[in-house]
């Protein structure tokens, strides 16, 4: 036990000593904590230990000789790559005003780049490994669309290293376009741009050399906030990157040029307007254009005015109007200058923003073109032609008009017939017109004018659309009528009715949908009938005709028909004639066109026939015959209705006796009794007057 714990405290001893010592005397701690453990052994060996110990000694003063040179070496780097640091540090806070980003002490290389610096973001993103890292960021943070400021590059080297054939294609983001490419610090590389990326083939980087520039001049082409890069391709021996710096486009003031017509006529008044837009809220100055002003377009008489500033050169008669020195203050969104014109000749007179605008300052170009079109004083008159459109069945579909201007002016036809046509405007070919159905169609062609040509006088033209036509139309004789009837036309769109039509005329019926109608005729003469459908006044083409067919007369019935139409005179209703007077009769109703007989009852005398006009009436002079006895009588007028019934007027006559020698009587309401009649009066009066007598002497002899 007490040989263990002296060998316990010997290893300590040994260890303790290795610890105070360090690495030169490693060893002899070693053998002593062996010699501790074997004891026997130690006395055998000591003196080989011995040695050995004294030639470690003899190397570990060599070998910590040359790590105290290695070391002295290490500090001094160290000391000037801090010292290279906080100057970068020194040198961001001074330029940004701001607190330096955390990761710029880890990363060198950034403080040879004065363009990173200034960016609020240039050091996001930095690898801290050793070797050569590449920064990328912009002069500024924020510029207008289209102004340039500078993209760089830095290469930076953070160790003792030598470096060739170092390259790299870095990408611009899309929207930013490079203008150039130069190298102030080229580190021996070949620089090439080529509008979206810079291509750095072959640098070299060494110790002497531990910082490479690349500069290029760069432009938005339109608003939004950009990257420094979108990536890096073809890379080489740059193991760290960071292009995460960013600047932001503003809008430019937008320039914007109108006329405040768009028409004026010659030696009439109006003014170009150029305004000046923005979008953002900075302050902006020294704003400028110059716009010329078309052929026969100049600065006319009275004031120009503007809200713009600066300095306005806009002098009557001049043919150009140029602002310089403009502002927009943060609070305004715009400006306009205001500029009378005056106007010569006619046309279209326009500016064009790529060619007649220029001597943009801090502005954008907004003019596209702005035009006003200038009229005579007096405008020409002008004419219309259009051609008179044939006639069409109703089965055509589509018809073309081509009414045309002398002006050669577009003309526009309409439609006054909706219901049967409309006009449909194909300027290419004229004008289309749908067919709807039959009837009259009704156009009219109008033009306008315009500020060369008046308004021309309206034309307006009409054509049939035609029905399709009925057929198997047949003819049945009546008395005084013959009854018509076809089959319908098919298709029956648009069809209003159908007419009949005698031949010989000038007899016809019409309907307005039925396919049956009656015709007045006279007796005894052959007819043949054809048939049209009617759309409104246009008529089909006739069906037919039918067979020949003859109507007779009336026949007198052995008795006057009862009927309550009273026939007439042209002396009225009267009641008494004498045989041998001439009474006109005269009477109404009949079927047009008909034959119409006059009868003398009691037994049935025909006195003679009338044709009815176009309304159904006659009117017919008839001499009472001489030999017609005395007495009452009835005139009967009888012939057909326009329903082809049987229609009949009657008057009744008292016809008195001719008075010996006395030549013919007048026909008055009432006559004198003449003639066989008095002696059955005087016989009645004389048997009165006996009976009279006889009740007299009667009486007599009862008071005697």
């Amino acid at each position: 036990m007490r040989v263990q714990r002296s060998n316990l405290a010997l290893l300590g001893t040994a260890v303790l000593c290795a610890l105070v010592a360090g690495p030169g005397v490693a060893a002899p701690a070693a053998f002593a904590a062996e010699h501790a453990e074997q004891p026997a052994k130690a006395a055998a060996h000591q003196k080989r230990h011995q040695q050995h110990h004294q030639k470690q000694q003899d190397q570990t003063k060599h070998d910590k000789a040359k790590h105290d040179k290695a070391k002295h070496d290490k500090a001094s780097a160290k000391n000037k790559a801090d010292t290279t640091v906080k100057k970068a540090v020194k040198k961001a806070v001074t330029a940004a005003a701001a607190e330096p980003a955390p990761s710029l002490s880890a990363s060198p290389s950034l403080s040879a780049s004065p363009s990173v610096s200034a960016s609020p973001s240039a050091g996001g993103g930095v690898q801290s490994v050793s070797g050569i890292s590449l920064a990328a960021g912009y002069s500024t943070a924020g510029v207008d669309v289209g102004q340039t400021l500078t993209w760089s590059v830095t290469l930076t080297l953070s160790d003792s290293g030598t470096y060739t054939g170092v390259n790299f294609t870095l990408y611009l983001p899309t929207g930013v376009v490079a203008e150039a490419a130069t190298g102030t610090t080229d580190c021996g590389a070949t620089l090439t741009a080529n509008g979206s990326a810079l291509i750095v083939a072959g640098a070299s980087m060494s110790a002497s050399q531990t910082m490479c520039v690349y500069d290029m001049p760069v432009h938005a082409t339109q608003a939004g906030t950009y990257a420094a890069s979108t990536g890096i391709a073809n890379n080489t021996q740059i193991p760290n990157y960071d292009y995460t710096a960013t600047f932001t486009a503003i809008p430019a003031p937008t320039l914007s040029a109108d006329f405040s017509a768009a028409t004026v006529v010659a030696g009439g008044v109006a003014s170009l307007d150029l305004k000046l837009n923005r979008t953002d809220t900075a302050a902006k100055s020294g704003l400028g254009y110059t716009v010329a002003l078309p052929t026969g377009v100049t600065v006319g008489s009275g004031a120009a005015t503007s809200d713009c500033g600066g300095t306005l050169t806009a002098a009557t008669g001049q043919s150009t109007v140029e602002l310089a020195g403009a502002t927009l203050a943060t609070s305004v969104a715009s400006c306009t200058t205001s500029v009378p014109l005056a106007f010569s000749g006619t046309g279209v007179k326009t500016i064009t923003g790529q060619t007649d605008v220029t001597g943009l300052t801090g502005l954008t170009n907004g003019v596209t073109t702005a035009s006003i079109e200038v009229y005579p004083a007096v405008p020409d008159p002008q004419t219309i032609t259009f051609a008179q459109p044939a006639d069409v069945p109703s089965s055509t579909s589509w018809i073309n008009v081509n009414p045309t201007s002398s002006a050669s002016l577009y003309v526009t036809v309409t439609s006054n017939t909706t219901e049967v046509c409309t006009a449909e405007p194909v300027e290419t070919s004229g004008r289309q017109v749908q067919i709807l159905k039959p009837g009259v169609c009704s156009l009219t062609a109008t033009q306008t004018g315009n500020g060369y040509y008046a308004a021309a006088t309206a034309v307006t033209r009409t054509f049939a659309v035609i029905p399709p036509a009925p057929s198997a139309v047949t003819a049945t004789a009546n008395d005084s009528s013959i009854t018509v009837s076809w089959t319908a036309a098919s298709p029956a769109a648009g069809i209003t009715g159908y007419k009949a039509i005698a031949n010989p005329g000038p007899a016809t019926c019409t309907t307005t949908g039925a396919t049956t109608c009656v015709l007045g005729a006279q007796a005894g003469t052959s007819y043949t009938v054809t048939v049209v459908a009617l759309a409104g006044e246009v008529e089909s083409a006739a069906a037919g005709p039918s067979a020949a067919v003859a109507a007779p007369a009336p026949v007198a019935p052995a008795t006057p028909p009862s009927t309550n139409l009273t026939l007439t005179t042209d002396k009225g209703q009267i009641s008494t004639t004498v045989p041998g007077a001439d009474i006109t009769f005269i009477g109404s109703g009949f079927a047009p066109y008909s034959t119409v007989v006059i009868t003398m009852y009691s037994a049935p005398r025909t006195l003679g026939t009338a044709v009815t006009d176009g309304t159904g009436s006659f009117s017919k002079l008839i001499t009472i015959p001489a030999d017609l006895a005395a007495g009452a009588h009835t005139a009967l007028a009888q012939g057909a209705a326009p329903d082809g019934t049987t229609r009949s007027m009657a008057l009744a006559l008292t016809v008195a006796e001719r008075a010996a020698g006395s030549g013919t009587l007048p026909v008055t309401g009432t006559l004198p009794v003449t003639g066989a009649g008095i002696m059955l009066q005087l016989l009645i009066g004389c048997a009165l007057a006996m009976t009279g007598t006889g009740l007299l002497w009667a009486g007599r002899v009862r008071r005697v």
